[in-house]
């Protein structure tokens, strides 16, 4: 039973969209025939859990660990996960990322650079990319992946316990939040989610609208469920020839559940792009010797660290919630204009600074006149 005193966080940081990333294209198959109904929550032997959300802004940890779980659970029915995190162990990976302790959120991409890294609890993935945003790619990764780790806006009509997230018109603006996809459902299409603790359930509207980023986890065992030729090329498109050995090595080494949706025999056609852009547009085939997608960890442009220093600064200034607003307005400036948030924060710094001259001009000009009307006797 879901707790209505309880007021859990959010946490999400909007990526910054010029890092590079890589695009993972999905099969064929996933694409044209993307299960209508699924439910690997069902597969779960462990209760989802808050994880710290009701502490601080660590959703994006806790979506990792119900990605995790889930995955896990599904590839494994009826058995119990050999590790569990627990909420210290979420709260531990967040502070990992804000080591002086500043409970700002998190970026999902910074994330999942230090879970592939570092792990959590000794658990580490193969690898993470992101996909397109669509209705049909956010299903297609949850039947053929398992799970999702959707970054998405929330308005007053979605936060806790609202267990229905549909795109209102006129709902407050909250903020960013990080939340994990598990199953899908047909007539009404609708995708669950793991957030706070409980399944929720998205429309297609609140997809298109409200989800801003799709990042797939490669775990051992859901890489071991795919077919062997699909299997083969992933590999081969991350530059990772040792995979076989590190998922024979994880905690599941079997070919999965046989309801785990896959292309058929002979389909291979899944592949990777390395990629530089931004969210406003496709991502960049790199070529020849220029591939930095594998090292993206330390290609982080000045303009990232100027936003990270520019969003702590305005929490400082305004507080959280008037912080959230005014990103929440430069995020939809980035999104009309087509434009690098850095030169969107710059032009929103430039307008408040014009503002600040102009008010200060007018009380000026105010005081000469009243002076002059009052006579200087």
């Amino acid at each position: 039973m879901l707790d209505s005193q309880i007021q859990p966080k959010l946490g999400l940081i909007p990526n910054d969209g010029c890092r590079p990333f890589l695009k993972l294209e999905l099969p064929a198959a996933a694409l044209t025939a993307p299960p209508p109904a699924v439910d690997w929550f069902s597969k779960l032997t462990v209760p989802l859990g808050m994880y710290g959300n009701d502490q601080v802004g660590d959703c994006v940890a806790a979506a990792i660990i119900h990605d995790y779980l889930v995955s896990w659970c599904a590839t494994h029915p009826g058995q119990t996960p050999p590790v569990v995190p627990t909420t210290q162990d979420a709260l531990d990976f967040y502070w990992s990322i804000n080591t002086d302790h500043v409970d700002r959120g998190l970026v999902t991409q910074t994330a999942l650079e230090k879970l592939l890294a570092n792990g959590i609890c000794g658990i580490k993935p193969l690898a993470f990319a992101t996909v397109d945003l669509s209705v049909v790619n956010v299903r297609a990764v949850t039947g053929f992946f398992v799970s999702a780790i959707l970054s998405v806006e929330i308005d007053q009509a979605q936060y806790y316990p609202a267990k229905l997230w549909d795109d209102v018109p006129g709902s407050p603006f909250l903020g960013y939040h990080g939340i994990s996809s598990g199953s899908l459902a047909a007539n009404p299409d609708r995708a669950g989610i793991a957030t706070w603790g409980y399944v929720a359930q998205l429309t297609d509207a609140y997809i298109t609208n409200k989800v801003n980023e799709v990042d797939v986890i490669v775990w051992p065992w859901v890489y071991n469920a795919l077919p062997s030729e699909t299997a083969a090329q992933l590999a081969a498109d991350f530059h990772a020839p040792d995979w076989s050995h590190a998922a024979a090595a994880g905690p599941a080494a079997d070919s999965g559940p046989a309801d785990l949706h896959r292309p058929p025999p002979g389909r291979s056609d899944q592949s990777l792009h390395a990629g530089r852009g931004c969210h406003h547009g496709a991502a960049i085939v790199v070529h020849g010797g220029h591939d930095r997608a594998m090292q993206r960890a330390e290609v982080l442009p000045r303009a990232s660290r100027m936003d990270d220093r520019w969003q702590a600064a305005a929490r400082r200034i305004f507080g959280d919630a008037r912080a959230a607003r005014i990103w929440a307005a430069r995020w939809a400036m980035d999104r009309a204009l087509g434009r690098p948030r850095d030169q969107a924060v710059i032009g929103v710094l430039v307008a408040l600074l014009g503002y600040a001259l102009v008010t200060i001009a007018a009380g000026v000009l105010v005081w000469y006149a009243l002076k002059f009307l009052g006579g200087d006797d």
